[in-house]
């Protein structure tokens, strides 16, 4: 009698036996795939082994499929990440950076300029005189010179 690949003999029970090949055996969690045919007869067990070999196969392929393809779908995932936070990152210059034709000095004077504008009006609603006791009462914003002690 001829072997038949992955038919096995117990006893009088005739059995299915396949390694899972090794790049599976993690996703598989075992290396061999282990089924009782149920059967003593030699052609029945015969066609059995074929069918569950030919469906074994089947899985096989596609666990290797679905391995390959949850490593791809992670890769895409990383790269869509990366490439939105480029996208992003490069929005964010873009509409922050200073242009060329912008005068930074002349926006800090002009900023300067309104700030101090904006102390004395504070200063005023304080108390009639400007004095540093108002300018400690703002806390964080520091006095300007020249502020003498009117309270």
């Amino acid at each position: 009698m001829a072997t038949i690949p992955r038919l096995v003999t117990r006893g009088r029970t005739f059995y299915f036996r396949a390694s899972v090949p090794q790049d599976l055996w993690d996703a598989a969690g075992r290396k061999e795939v282990k089924i009782s045919l149920r059967t003593a007869e030699r052609s029945l067990a015969l066609m059995r082994c074929r069918t569950i070999s030919n469906h074994v196969d089947l899985v096989v392929t596609e666990a290797r499929r679905m391995v390959q393809g949850q490593d791809t779908a992670i890769d895409q995932a990383i790269r869509d990440y990366f490439r939105e936070a480029l996208d992003w990152g490069q929005e964010f210059a873009d509409i922050f950076a200073p242009e060329a034709e912008v005068d930074v000095e002349d926006c800090i004077a002009t900023l300067e300029t309104r700030l101090a504008l904006l102390r004395r009006r504070l200063a005023v609603r304080f108390c009639a005189k400007t004095c540093s006791s108002c300018w400690t009462r703002l806390g964080t914003i520091p006095a300007p010179s020249g502020i003498g002690p009117c309270c």
